[in-house]
């Protein structure tokens, strides 16, 4: 069985999200009241798979709530959004959980919904907002910055809000295209477009055949391998999934690494899992840069940590200095502004 805490909100959003949940036999729920400040020791007590925290459009509670349980007592969250929610990765950013989801209507709507909260569910989690100062794993320093001619990134849970802030905290001189796989379920490409607008970078589906712009950020669409042909084309593949991922950051870390060698800088973005971690050796023989998440920073510290431990990771970065990181940039050759 799968133990999800309900909490927040009023007893009839309550009720509505259980009785969702338990569309699905293998879920038990258990709901606590409105009152949200001794949330942390009611989930030390049931401890369950996953906590949904009812969020309101007028109320930081289910926030503050979320940080004290990933502070204190860490567990898979997802904040469901009862009203119209505004900001939403900047509030994954804030509070450690793991995706901001409306309120599911409608029948389809709410097989998704639970389908996506049981997969968070098995996600494995690790304390955030602590004082570490240095990552536990050390990694070689040796290499000399990379001039960030093409950026190519990871992520995977917790990555939309992570996204978002590398994003906002680009200059507005940034230069370089940006390719990233981001794990998410079907059907939610575009809104993760939508939710990742920013006035630094342009953000937009890749499309297959386009050439790169400068200053662009390209997401890999749903089911298909994202990677590039040539120094200025996109490419998008139906070649089968890697690792059972498709879109899969192992297709696009090497084919970035062949086709930039060293004017790439891989980054590997918080998530569970390990997708990615092949393509890494490429991008460091062909002279690419690779920069990960570290833990403190990570909602999911699992992708990172499998890079990390691989050997091929040239810096462990705060999610604070990855924009810095890789700013400023140097205009890519050849790709029109």
């Amino acid at each position: 069985m799968t133990r999800v805490v309900v909490a927040g909100g009023s007893v009839i959003e309550r009720a509505a999200l259980c009785a969702v949940l338990h569309s699905d036999t293998s879920i038990e729920t258990a709901a606590l009241g409105p009152q949200l400040a001794n949330i942390v020791g009611a989930i030390k007590r049931l401890d369950p798979e996953l906590v949904a925290l009812m969020m309101s459009d007028v109320s930081d509670d289910s926030v503050e709530a979320a940080k004290r349980i990933m502070g204190e007592a860490p567990k898979p969250i997802v904040l469901v959004a009862t009203g119209s929610a505004k900001d939403k990765d900047e509030i994954l950013a804030r509070s450690g959980a793991l995706a901001v989801l409306d309120a599911p209507v409608g029948e389809a709507q709410q097989k998704r919904f639970v389908t996506m909260l049981k997969a968070m569910a098995e996600v494995k989690v690790v304390r955030r907002w602590s004082a570490r100062a240095h990552s536990p794993h050390p990694v070689p320093q040796n290499l000399p910055r990379n001039s960030g001619q093409l950026i190519a990134i990871a992520s995977s849970t917790g990555g939309p809000g992570a996204l978002q802030r590398i994003f906002g905290e680009l200059p507005a001189g940034f230069a370089s295209p940006i390719l990233v796989v981001q794990h998410i379920a079907g059907g939610f490409a575009d809104s993760l477009v939508r939710s990742l607008g920013t006035s630094s970078v342009s953000i937009k589906l890749a499309q297959d055949g386009e050439p790169l712009k400068a200053r662009t950020v390209y997401i890999a669409p749903d089911s298909r391998h994202l990677g590039v042909t040539t120094r200025n084309t996109i490419a998008l593949s139906d070649s089968p999934p890697i690792e059972g991922f498709r879109p899969s950051a192992t297709f696009l870390f090497e084919s970035a690494a062949k086709a930039f060698g060293p004017q790439l800088t891989a980054v590997v973005l918080t998530g569970m899992g390990r997708d990615g971690i092949a393509g890494l050796p490429l991008v460091r023989e062909l002279g690419g840069t690779v920069l990960a998440q570290d833990e403190n920073s990570c909602a999911v510290f699992g992708m990172p940590k499998v890079a990390i431990e691989s050997g091929f990771v040239d810096r462990v970065l705060p999610l604070g200095e990855i924009a810095r990181e890789l700013s400023p940039p140097a205009a890519l050759e050849g790709v029109p502004a």
